[in-house]
C-alpha cells in the first residue's frame, strides 16, 4: 500500500483514502490528494424529544431542532395549533385566521395577533369604505379606502326647501344655508 504522507512535491495521489471520518466507522469518499469533510453519512438519531430522525453523521443530535408536528394550545389566544416539536408555545405565532369585526363593519385579514395588537390599534383596514361621506343627506357611500378620511359630501342633488321651492345643491349641504332663488 503506498503512503500518501511520504509522496513528492507537485504529485497528487489519486487513491482512495483510507481516513476514517467518525466514531462510527464511515469512511472517507473521496480521493487522497483531496481534503476530508465532516462525515455527511446519513443515519438515524434520536433526539432529545425522543423523535428519530435522519441526519448528517457528523451533526451533533442535541443540536438538531426536531421538525415533527406537535398539536399545543397557545397560552395567549387558546386556540389549538400544530407547531414543530422543537419550538415554543410561548414563542410561536398563531397561524389562526383573526375572527374580529373592525369598527368600519369589516372583518380583520390578519392573522391572530392577540400578543401584538389585541385592540387592533395599528391595523389598517385596506378595504373601501362603505360609510356614508360626511354630512351626506341621502345615502353616498365613501368609497375611499377605510384607513382614509372620507370627504364631504359634493354630489349635486335636488332639494326641496322649506318654502317649497327646489333647488340643486351640494348633497352636504345644510337646508337652514341654502337661500331660496
Amino acid at each position: 500500500m503506498f503512503d500518501c504522507s511520504q509522496s513528492t512535491a507537485g504529485y497528487r495521489c489519486t487513491l482512495p483514502c483510507q481516513n476514517l471520518l467518525c466514531v462510527d466507522g464511515h469512511g472517507c469518499k473521496k480521493r487522497c490528494f483531496e481534503p476530508c469533510s465532516p462525515c455527511n453519512a446519513q443515519v438515524e438519531r434520536k433526539l432529545k424529544c425522543g423523535h428519530i430522525v435522519k441526519t448528517q453523521c457528523h451533526l451533533d443530535p442535541a443540536k438538531i431542532k426536531c421538525r415533527f408536528p406537535k398539536s399545543v394550545f397557545l397560552p395567549d389566544c387558546l386556540h389549538k395549533v400544530e407547531i414543530a416539536c422543537s419550538e415554543s408555545p410561548e414563542e410561536s405565532s398563531c397561524p389562526v385566521a383573526c375572527d374580529i369585526r373592525l369598527e368600519c363593519g369589516h372583518q380583520c385579514t390578519g392573522t391572530c395577533h392577540i400578543k401584538t395588537d389585541p385592540h387592533h390599534e395599528k391595523y389598517v383596514c385596506t378595504k373601501i369604505c362603505s360609510r356614508k361621506k360626511l354630512g351626506c343627506k341621502e345615502n353616498h357611500r365613501c368609497s375611499k379606502k377605510c384607513n382614509e378620511s372620507c370627504e364631504s359630501c359634493r354630489l349635486i342633488v335636488r332639494r326641496e326647501l322649506d318654502c317649497g321651492h327646489a333647488q340643486m345643491v351640494e348633497c352636504s349641504q345644510s337646508n337652514e344655508d341654502i337661500f331660496c332663488r
